[in-house]
């Protein structure tokens, strides 16, 4: 099930070197049938969300794309759409410059477009054959708002227009695997620049491009940034949303980093609580330092996420433990403060 949370007031005890713990409450319940995977609120309607779910956790069967909507006067989620889709759906976002479209990501490797107004037929508007693998991730340029990237288990991200048919640039492969490259799971547009985006990928690296480097279709742009971020597979990254120079890492070792793009040597911090792989993470909107993750462990956590003086990684955090099957991505919309 789908919940969207808030957390209740810290208290303050003064010390940031000291580890604290408060319970989230949700407030609203939606029970999808199949197992969510993504979750995004609409960036024009505060109330709406689409939440992309997959039959049997994605490995085989269908997947389906739900648009729900809190009810303004009982907070309730209630369904206003879903569409039915033959694989498994690993990821979404809205589309920034149409308040009626969903973009996902799905098992086959397809990338596909939905409409609130096409709802009758349950067809996509547009269906994009992006990856030769699994599509493992999906984001909009909400600076830019026209084009969308799509990120995939064949170690290649490739750039969408929805009046194309062809992708207007191909970026990877992302380090050595089979058949392409190492898998990509995440990647990201900057919210400060509308041509970057950030990558990460299976060989623990995270890498950030310049998507005017390599305006051809077919092409390999080169990245202008690789950060050899963890010593596992790197799941998730995302930009902070107040400086442009850093970036955040989440792994299968179970560690949430914190880089300094400019100095990228090291980590400026490293969150360790989680106790599986780190699934995905989210810089928090409206209040500096503050990240939410979500984890194979089951929780979410919400993490203060400043370093200390001495780079010892204290921390905050905030613990929600709800999910009884694996906790999936989560959407800022989520953070509550």
């Amino acid at each position: 099930a789908f919940s969207k949370v808030r957390a209740r007031k810290k208290t303050k005890n003064g010390e940031r070197n000291e580890t604290t713990q408060a319970t989230m409450i949700a407030v609203s319940t939606f029970e999808c049938p199949f197992n969510c995977c993504s979750v995004e609120f609409s960036p024009f309607e505060e109330r709406r969300l689409a939440v992309a779910t997959a039959q049997y956790f994605g490995v085989v069967g269908n997947g389906q794309v739900h648009v729900l909507e809190a009810d303004e006067r009982t907070g309730q989620l209630v369904e206003v759409a879903t569409f039915l889709s033959p694989e498994g759906l690993y990821d979404c976002t809205w589309n920034e410059s149409n308040p009626r479209q969903v973009c996902t990501a799905s098992a086959d490797g397809s990338v596909a477009l939905w409409d609130l107004g096409a709802v009758a037929d349950g067809l996509p508007v547009r269906r994009w054959q992006a990856h030769t693998e699994e599509c493992a991730s999906v984001d909009w340029n909400f600076i830019d708002k026209t084009t969308v990237l799509s990120s995939g288990w064949d170690g290649l991200v490739r750039l969408w227009h929805p009046d194309h048919h062809e992708p207007l640039a191909t970026f990877g492969p992302h380090g050595p695997g089979v058949p392409l490259g190492a898998a990509c799971y995440n990647a990201v547009w900057s919210p400060h620049h509308p041509d970057a985006f950030a990558s990460c990928s299976a060989d623990g690296q995270v890498r950030v491009w310049d998507a005017r480097a390599n305006p051809a279709a077919g092409g390999r742009g080169e990245p202008a940034l690789r950060i050899a971020a963890h010593p596992d597979e790197c799941l998730a990254v995302d930009w902070d949303k107040y400086a442009d120079h850093l970036l955040l890492s989440g792994s299968v070792d179970r560690t949430i980093r914190i880089w300094d793009r400019r100095f990228a040597q090291a980590p400026l911090n490293v969150l360790v609580g989680h106790g599986y792989a780190v699934k995905r993470l989210k810089s928090h909107p409206h209040v500096p330092g503050v990240v939410g993750s979500v984890s194979y462990d089951m929780t979410a956590c919400l993490w203060d996420a400043r370093p200390l003086p001495n780079l010892q990684g204290g921390l905050q955090k905030h613990h929600h433990h709800h999910h009884s099957k694996g906790a999936g991505p989560m959407d800022s919309g989520d953070l509550g403060g």
